[in-house]
């Protein structure tokens, strides 16, 4: 579990740091799952290589929109993320906020979500809709345009309200 968020955690990084193309990014690395993989298990691991930059790409995205809206927030350290944690918000003046970052409205329902972009699980991590679909990520990469994520943190306010009431 270790290495696997610490894997996560580097390819968050290199997402911010280079914002690729995810397409690429795991083109470029699935060529490495020959090399690393025994054979029965590569299937698998292209799964969970893709599984991995498309959280990668929607933790990073939701994080882009709550700084759109002025809100502070900081990755998750590996100790966190092992613990289901991806982004921190620690907005002055409030109790800090660990949400777990979802793809899909769809995970959200499936955690106990009705209704709402989140559900809170029973250690009090939020599992929250990143409001981002796969198509909204500008050119396949890793970051919104500026402009799709400024009009995205209007929603941020209401949200962080009901999830400080929850």
């Amino acid at each position: 579990l270790r290495q696997a968020s610490e894997f996560n955690g580097h390819v968050r990084e290199f997402g911010i740091q280079w914002n690729p193309q995810a397409a690429g990014l795991h083109k470029s690395l699935g060529e490495l799952i020959p090399m690393s993989v025994e054979k029965n298990g590569r299937v698998g691991a292209g799964r969970t290589l893709a599984a991995c930059i498309r959280g990668a790409q929607h933790e990073l995205g939701f994080a882009q929109i709550l700084t759109a809206a002025g809100i502070a927030n900081r990755p998750a350290s590996t100790d966190e993320d092992i613990k289901g944690k991806d982004v921190i918000v620690t907005e002055p003046g409030y109790p800090a906020l660990d949400i777990d970052v979802k793809a899909s409205l769809t995970e959200i329902e499936a955690k106990g979500g009705a209704n709402e972009a989140f559900a809170k699980d029973p250690r009090g991590t939020f599992k929250v809709y990143s409001l981002i679909k796969d198509s909204e990520f500008a050119d396949g990469r890793f970051r919104l345009s500026d402009a799709d994520a400024a009009q995205k943190a209007t929603i941020i306010p209401g949200l962080l309200a009901k999830l400080r009431k929850a």
